[in-house]
C-alpha cells in the first residue's frame, strides 16, 4: 500500500466535504512531492499512535493488577507531579523546534543545527531545575500538597523525570520539524516497548516506588533513542547540532516558546490541581486511582478523531488566509459533526462495557464506573474543544485562544472546590465536563463573530476593497477586512 493509498483510507474516516477539499488538493499536486509528504506524515504519526498508545494502555492495566487500587492511586498521583514539572520545564520547547526546524531545514542548515543546540541546552537547564526544586521539595510537596509524606520517596524519584520529559520533547519537535515521521513514529514506539518490562518488573519488585524508578528509566531511554535519531535524521540532510547560538537568535525562547506554552501550558496546572485536591479527601488515592484509569481511556477515545483533525487543520489557515468564509464555515461545521459523532460512537459502547473494562485493572476499580462514564462525556465536549481552538489559532487569534483556556480554568477548578469534596473522583470529572461545555459555548460564538458569514457584495464594492483596487474574482468571499467592516 502506498503513501498515497493510506492516506485516502483514512480520509475515508471523515466528513465528506472535508473528504473533497483533501483530495482535491491531493489531485492539484498531480501526486506531487507535497502530496507524498503530507500521505507518509499521516500514515507513520497514525501507526506510531496506535502502537505506543496502546502498550501504555496495557502496561497501565497490568501496573494497576500489580499494585492494587490505593497504590496505583498513589503511583498515579506522583506520575501527574513530575508530569507538571516537566510540562512547565518543557516550556514549549517542542513545538518551537517543529516550528523553527522546519522553517530552517532547507534555507539555512547551519543556523537550523544552532536552534537545535539552543532548544537542547534551554531543555537541560530548565528541566535540571525542576529536577532539582522537585527532588528539593519532595518532603513539602509530599506531605503539604498531597497530604501524603510517605510519598517523599516516590516524589525524589520520580525527579528524573522532569530533566528527560523536558529533552525529549525537543527530540520529538526536531523530528516532526524534520518531517521525519517514520523515526518519530519508532522512537515513540520503541520507548514504549522499553519501557513496558521496567515498569512491570519495577512495581512487583517495590510497589509504586519500583513503578515510579522504571517510568524514570524509560523516560532516560527514550532521551537516548530520541537523540540517536535526531542526530541521523538531521545529519542525512547536512544538518549538525551546535551549542553556542548567535546573539539574537535566543529570542526565538521569548517571541515564540513563551506564548506556545502559556498558551497550552494552563492544563496541566489545573489538572494537577484538581489532583492534589482529590487526594486529600478520604480514601483520596483509590478515588485518584479510578480517575486515572478513566482518563487513560479518554486519551484512546480522543485519538481517532484528533488524528483525522490533524490531517486536515492546515485547510483551516488556507481557507482563511484565502477569504473563503464559506468554505471555512462548511469545513468547520462538518469536522464538528463528524468529531463529535464519532467520539459519541465510540463512548457509547465503551460506556456500556464500563464495570467490565474497569474489572481488568483489578479489584476495587468497577465501582469508579460513574467516573469512567462522565469522563468519557467530557471527552467528547473535549474533540469539539480542540478542533475550535484550532479554528481559531488559523484566524490568528491565539491571544483570544490563551482567554479562554484562562477562563476554562477558572471554571473547572471552582467546580471541582465546590464537588470534590462531596464526590470525590466524580466531582473532579463533572467538574472537567462542565468547564469544555462552557469552553465549547465561548469558542463557538467567538468563532462565528470573529469569522462573518458569507455575504453579497457588488463588484463595485469589491473593486473599493481590494487592496490593489482591482475587482476580485467572482467566486471569491471576502473578509471582514475586505468588505471595508469595522
Amino acid at each position: 500500500m502506498t503513501n498515497e493509498t493510506a492516506f485516502r483510507w483514512v480520509l475515508a474516516w471523515v466528513p465528506a466535504r472535508a473528504r473533497q477539499l483533501a483530495e482535491a488538493s491531493i489531485a492539484r499536486a498531480g501526486g506531487s512531492v507535497l502530496s507524498s509528504r503530507l500521505a507518509n506524515g499521516v500514515l507513520w504519526s497514525l501507526l506510531g499512535a496506535i502502537l505506543s498508545r496502546s502498550t501504555g494502555l496495557a502496561v497501565a492495566i497490568g501496573v494497576a493488577r500489580i499494585l492494587g487500587l490505593s497504590d496505583f492511586g498513589a503511583y498515579t498521583t506522583v506520575q501527574g507531579t513530575a508530569g507538571l514539572f516537566g510540562t512547565l520545564a518543557g516550556f514549549g520547547l517542542g513545538i518551537t523546534a517543529t516550528k523553527f526546524v522546519a522553517e530552517l531545514r532547507h534555507s539555512d542548515p547551519a543556523r537550523c543545527g544552532r536552534v537545535i543546540g539552543l532548544l537542547l541546552l534551554t531543555a537541560v537547564a530548565l528541566g535540571t531545575l525542576g529536577t532539582l526544586v522537585l527532588a528539593g521539595f519532595a518532603p513539602w510537596f509530599a506531605s503539604s500538597a498531597l497530604g501524603s509524606p510517605e510519598l517523599s520517596g516516590a516524589l525524589c524519584w520520580s525527579s528524573g523525570l522532569v530533566l528527560f520529559t523536558a529533552v525529549q520533547g525537543v527530540y520529538a519537535g526536531g523530528l516532526g520539524g524534520l518531517e521525519a515521521f517514520g523515526s518519530l513514529a519508532r522512537t515513540n514506539w520503541q520507548g514504549a516497548v522499553w519501557g513496558a518490562p521496567l515498569l512491570v518488573v519495577g512495581a512487583l519488585l517495590g510497589g509504586g516506588r519500583g513503578a515510579m524508578m522504571g517510568a524514570t528509566l524509560q523516560a532516560l531511554g527514550c532521551c537516548l533513542i530520541g537523540h540517536r535519531a535526531l542526530r541521523a535524521e538531521a545529519g542525512s540532510r547536512g544538518i549538525q547540532f551546535r551549542f553556542r547560538p548567535e546573539p539574537g537568535e535566543a529570542g526565538i525562547l521569548w517571541r515564540f516558546s513563551l506564548p506556545a506554552f502559556l498558551s497550552t501550558g494552563l492544563a496541566a496546572p489545573a489538572g494537577w490541581a484538581c489532583t492534589a485536591l482529590l487526594v486529600h479527601q478520604p480514601s483520596g488515592f483509590q478515588e485518584m486511582a479510578l480517575l486515572s484509569a478513566s482518563g487513560q481511556w479518554k486519551n484512546l477515545l480522543v485519538f481517532l478523531p484528533m488524528t483525522a483533525m490533524g490531517v486536515l487543520m492546515p485547510m483551516f489557515a488556507s481557507l482563511h488566509r484565502g477569504g473563503e468564509t464559506q468554505e471555512f464555515h462548511r469545513l468547520l461545521r462538518s469536522q464538528l459533526r463528524f468529531n463529535t459523532g464519532l467520539a459519541l460512537l465510540l463512548a457509547l459502547p465503551l460506556a456500556g462495557l464500563a464495570p467490565w473494562i474497569l474489572d481488568c485493572y483489578g479489584p476495587g476499580f468497577r465501582q469508579g464506573w460513574a467516573v469512567f462514564v462522565i469522563t468519557l462525556l467530557g471527552s467528547i465536549l473535549q474533540c469539539a474543544n480542540s478542533l475550535l481552538a484550532r479554528a481559531m489559532q488559523a484566524c490568528g487569534r491565539p491571544w483570544l485562544d490563551l482567554l479562554f483556556n484562562s477562563c476554562w480554568v477558572m471554571i473547572l477548578l471552582s467546580a471541582a472546590f465546590v464537588l470534590v469534596p462531596s464526590q470525590g473522583a466524580v466531582g473532579v470529572a463533572w467538574a472537567h465536563a462542565l468547564a469544555a461545555a462552557v469552553l465549547l459555548l465561548c469558542q463557538w460564538g467567538a468563532v462565528r463573530r470573529r469569522i462573518e458569514p458569507p455575504g453579497e457584495v457588488s463588484p463595485a464594492a469589491r473593486a473599493a476593497c481590494s487592496p490593489q483596487g482591482q475587482a476580485l474574482p467572482e467566486g471569491r468571499i471576502l473578509t471582514r477586512q475586505e468588505r471595508c467592516l469595522p
